[in-house]
């Protein structure tokens, strides 16, 4: 039997790197609403995670997957029984894996895929359609946005246009264990202002967006639709903070300390990972360095600089 030595010899260690703090920087500059929910809630977790693989499916995020695609799918004209078959030739999790508390699983994902095909022919449908950008349908748009060295990239469900008044919207699919649904729970997000503020520089002439909150409430297995108006002072508002969350990451770099929150340590009913650890220095947690795989070009339709975004705002109000 091999020694431990021999054993330890006799692994490829080729391409592996320790702990770098000279070049921790560039795992920082890819930005979403996700990742800056997550800095929002605790810088120092948020630094620890960037070094991390990226994190392994659930039964939670399959089946939002699932249902967002559907839901993109049956809008733009697929039959009922393909976008089922979609979600299941691309369900990410063990077929028969559920989470019982909040009633998700892949039946239950069938199931608000069913749902939504009635809402969308007897209801939505007929007051929206797909909106075409180039001849293409704007469904799974990804964009992204270059702030200096850094890229904030997000991806719309759907972009709709009112039949009768020519009005945008922009369609943001969410799925909730919650008993229940308010619109104050969506009604403020910045992912979808983010959104908006693209589209101005893709679509200039529109001034104003809705975004149609699409939930689906798996306890209750009901959708529920809240139409919420982006103006462009909420726009502009929104690159603002952009700014702002650029300019924090860069003093937290600076100083070379991102700060933890302790009413962080046990959110959403879990314990950080990295609790009891994440005062220790960065290198000590973080021993080996990961590869930083490069951004695939082709998921992206369109990259804008802030700039360019901010120029055309000042257009807008202009």
């Amino acid at each position: 039997m091999a020694s431990a030595l021999e054993l330890l010899n006799s692994l490829d260690t080729s391409g592996v790197q320790l702990f770098d703090p000279s070049k921790a920087f560039e795992f920082y500059n890819r930005l979403s609403h996700s990742n800056i929910t997550d800095f929002k809630s605790c810088p120092r977790r948020w630094q620890l995670t960037r070094f991390r693989k990226d994190r392994e499916s659930t039964v939670h995020t399959a089946f939002g997957h699932a249902v967002g695609e559907a839901v993109a799918n049956i809008a733009a004209g697929m039959e009922l029984e393909d976008a089922i078959f979609r979600a299941f030739s691309t369900w990410e999790v063990e077929l028969l894996d559920e989470i019982p508390k909040s009633k998700k699983s892949f039946a239950m994902a069938v199931d608000a895929i069913r749902s939504f095909y009635l809402l969308w022919n007897e209801s939505l449908g007929q007051e929206w359609e797909v909106l075409y950008i180039d001849g293409n349908p704007a469904a799974e748009l990804g964009l992204r946005i270059k702030i200096g060295e850094y890229t904030y990239r997000g991806f719309v469900d759907l972009v709709l246009k009112n039949r009768f008044t020519d009005e945008v919207a922009i369609l943001e699919c969410k799925t909730t264990g919650y008993k229940t649904a308010t619109e104050a729970m969506f009604g403020n997000s910045n992912q979808s202002l983010g959104y908006a503020v693209v589209l101005d520089k893709i679509i200039p002439d529109l001034s104003s967006y809705t975004v149609l909150h699409l939930v689906y409430v798996t306890p209750t297995r009901q959708w529920n639709v809240f139409p919420v108006h982006k103006s462009a002072m909420k726009r502009a508002n929104w690159i603002r903070d952009l700014v702002y969350i650029v300019r924090t990451i860069e003093m937290y770099k600076e100083d070379d300390n991102f700060p933890l929150n302790g009413s962080a340590c046990t959110e959403w009913g879990r314990l950080c990972e990295f609790y009891g650890c994440c005062d220790q220095p960065t290198e000590q947690i973080i021993s080996i360095m990961p590869k930083l795989e490069p951004e695939d070009d082709s998921k992206y339709h369109y990259t804008f600089t802030l700039e360019e975004l901010i120029e055309q705002q000042l257009e807008n109000v202009s």
